[in-house]
């Protein structure tokens, strides 16, 4: 999958090769995700996932993501599912 940042100004992995991507298809099983960067897009693959539906960025309890941008801004966890999460409709 090819992730595209509108107002990225460049973008950058700190300490090596991208980290905190995972990547699921249609049955919402997310599996670690291997990630580069292409100017201002980022992409995201894993040989465990055939056909991707949706990624996730530094979405977990404690993340240690290392993408930022040139002027050395973090990127904020996101992802592009808007499928129900786990806690959602818990007290």
């Amino acid at each position: 999958m090819r992730i595209e940042f509108d107002f990225a100004d460049g973008l950058m992995a700190k300490d090596g090769s991208l980290k905190e991507f995972t990547i699921a298809g249609d049955d919402q099983v997310f599996m670690p995700a291997q990630a580069i960067i292409e100017g201002n897009s980022i992409i995201v693959w894993s040989d465990a996932v055939a056909k991707p539906a949706t990624v996730r960025f530094a979405w977990s309890n404690v993340p240690s993501p290392n993408l930022f941008n040139k002027a050395g801004l973090p990127a904020s966890p996101f992802r592009t599912d808007n499928w129900k999460l786990v806690t959602e409709g818990k007290n």
